[in-house]
């Protein structure tokens, strides 16, 4: 069972993911702030952005790819398929 944990905010105690779900935040991301540092108020003021904006590549990873390849090609590669979560991927 995950603990609860308690935010003092503009004079109110919030359990932390109440907060973060009333800041249209995912619990895991208002937490992640506050523990790399952010004040609170920054934390739930701070805007989110597509993986493209923060510079992440929106590729799948290279094993994926390879995988893919190899499955076109005629491998059994149902488990490499899978375990990269690309069943979407099945002709």
């Amino acid at each position: 069972m995950p603990r609860i944990r308690w935010i003092v905010f503009a004079g109110a105690e919030w359990r932390l993911s109440d907060l973060a779900r009333l800041h249209h935040l995912r619990p895991q991301t208002l937490a992640s702030r506050i523990d790399r540092g952010l004040s609170i108020e920054r934390a739930l003021t701070t805007g989110l952005c597509s993986r493209t904006a923060a510079g992440q590549s929106t590729q799948p990873a290279r094993g994926a790819i390879l995988g893919m390849q190899q499955h076109r090609l005629g491998g059994n590669n149902e488990e490499a398929i899978s375990s990269f979560g690309l069943d979407h991927l099945r002709d």
